[in-house]
């Protein structure tokens, strides 16, 4: 039966609107066109035996058994993908030393060349290399500046009952007051040596505690309470402070060239070189909001009704902080500006994006240099001021510092501290016992412990 292409292509159009719900015009025409040429071509009967178009070639092509006619000189002929001239696989523009065959393709494919005859796009997006992990701007908060400098204003609360007195105190409020009256209620030396820091720490707690600072022709009398979590300083409470004239401000221990002697709790006149406000945030001193007695527990309420509570002070600090720059400088070609696109590309967008990359890899990388130097020195004023070693060595035998595999410990200064740190306290040897849940938690432990 003869089927013309307008037949097939409405028979085609009702079967898929019928069956396949195809609605889209444009859609309908062209499938149907597709489905009505192919129902034709496939449904053929060759005359002749002709292998390619039903007909057998004019210089009496021999034909073999397998495409010779029969009797009434008719062979049905069917396209299947054996007999088909298909399209080949896409090749990359370009062409071999010939000028005709496309680069890496053949002309032995009925002689046509390899390739079809499609523009090769790429069905995929053009792919970026993958960036390093940022994490330095999700570790530390990061304020977008508005200009190359800014001022940092910070507060800081000291446990200020009274003065030390410095040059903006006014007269009566100078630090000079009888005993302990008009100066505050602890202060802090610094500067005193890590053996003796040793000392204070482990004074027994009932251990005679009394405190002689003395420098310049002046004397300062107090009470050991406790070292100062974060630098060392001895925390002392005050008591008097007078010099060759009479009383004396607690400042003007400092106000000559003499070297000032701390003694006391076991430390024989080592010197120390400043005094400063005992901090609230970092020193906190247990005791200080029990006014009436200074002992850890609550006061009871006749107590309460003694007089008025312990003074905390406010302090605001101001710092100048000058930006620093990072630059990079992006290109890109005429010839870019014009390929790229066809590949869904906007040149000078992924040019910006890489310079910001680069910029953001460089911020990173500073941030994660101060976090880990700050780090070590953190560990450096935990085990000299507090006696507490984070560090941790998992392995055979115990290690010192020195013999590990740790490339460096440096601190905020730069000072290498793998050299003298010592034999590393938390030196785990393998054993049974061990596992991988014991380790991480003992790792886990620390770095909570380091955070705090």
């Amino acid at each position: 039966m003869f089927i013309n292409e307008q037949n097939g292509t409405q028979m085609w159009t009702k079967m898929l609107k019928e069956n396949f719900n195809v609605t889209d015009s444009e859609k309908l025409n062209w499938v149907s066109q597709y489905a009505a040429i192919h129902e034709i071509h496939e449904s053929m009967i060759g005359v002749g035996g002709a292998m390619h178009g039903g007909y057998a070639p004019a210089d009496g092509y021999n034909a073999t058994a397998a495409n010779t006619v029969n009797a009434q000189g008719l062979n049905p002929i069917y396209a299947t993908p054996l007999n088909t001239l298909g399209m080949g696989n896409p090749m990359a523009p370009g062409y071999g030393a010939n000028g005709q065959v496309p680069m890496g393709g053949t002309a032995d494919f009925f002689n046509q060349p390899v390739g079809s005859g499609d523009i090769p796009v790429s069905t995929l997006p053009m792919a970026l290399n993958v960036a390093l992990l940022t994490i330095g701007l999700e570790l530390v908060p990061v304020i977008p500046a508005k200009g190359p400098w800014a001022m940092l204003t910070y507060m800081d609360f000291p446990y200020a009952g009274g003065k030390m007195g410095r040059r903006n105190e006014v007269a009566g409020l100078d630090g000079r007051g009888e005993g302990a009256e008009n100066k505050p209620l602890y202060v802090k030396f610094l500067g005193l040596g890590a053996e003796d820091t040793k000392k204070l720490r482990r004074l027994a707690a009932d251990a005679d505690k009394a405190v002689t600072v003395a420098g310049n022709g002046i004397t300062f009398k107090g009470e050991f309470v406790q070292l100062g979590r974060m630098d060392g300083g001895v925390i002392v409470k005050v008591a008097s402070c007078e010099g060759e004239d009479g009383l004396a401000a607690i400042m003007d221990l400092f106000a000559g060239d003499e070297e000032v002697k701390f003694t006391g709790c076991g430390v024989e006149g080592k010197a120390v070189t400043s005094v400063d406000f005992a901090q609230t945030m970092v020193d906190f001193v247990d005791g200080f909001a029990n006014f009436a007695t200074g002992e850890k527990r609550s006061m009871t309420r006749a107590e309460n009704e003694t007089g008025t509570g312990n003074v905390l002070g406010l302090r605001l600090f101001s710092k100048w902080v000058q930006m620093g720059s990072y630059e990079v400088t992006g290109t890109v070609t005429r010839q870019q500006l014009q390929d790229l696109p066809l590949y869904g590309v906007d040149a000078v967008a992924k040019v910006m994006e890489a310079m910001q990359n680069e910029i953001t890899q460089s911020i990173n990388a500073r941030i994660l240099e101060h976090v880990f130097r700050l780090g070590v020195t953190n560990a450096v004023n935990q085990k000299v001021y507090q006696g507490v070693d984070l560090n941790l060595w998992m392995g055979t035998t115990a290690k010192d510092m020195a013999d590990t595999t740790i490339k460096e410990f440096v601190d905020i200064y730069g000072h290498d501290y793998k050299a003298d740190w010592g034999e590393i306290a938390n030196s785990e040897v393998n054993t049974s016992a061990e596992n991988l849940n014991t380790r991480q938690s003992r790792i886990g432990t620390r770095l909570l412990a380091a955070a705090n």
